[in-house]
């Protein structure tokens, strides 16, 4: 996210990048996320799937059209200072 780029992993178990202690207890194999904010990212909006799943254009293009919704970066800014 840092990178600020849409990420999709078809197979958590055999990324590198995940840290797979993280994931182990939940039931995500699969995922795809796109960084929200325009500068430095405020957090990550993405889809999870409990089974392999290589995520086609379409859903990938939906899921980086959600961060860019007006108001949605404000709003985990805000979530985020609440907590």
């Amino acid at each position: 996210m840092l990178k600020r780029q849409t990420v999709c992993i078809t197979d958590i178990r055999l990324d590198r990048r995940i840290p797979r202690d993280l994931y182990e207890s939940t039931f995500v194999r699969s995922l795809v996320m796109a960084p929200v904010g325009t500068g430095p990212p405020v957090g990550a909006l993405g889809a999870y799937w409990a089974h392999v799943y290589a995520t086609p254009p379409n859903v990938v293009a939906a899921v980086e059209a959600l961060p860019k919704v007006k108001g949605i970066g404000t709003a985990i800014k805000r979530m985020r200072s609440a907590a």
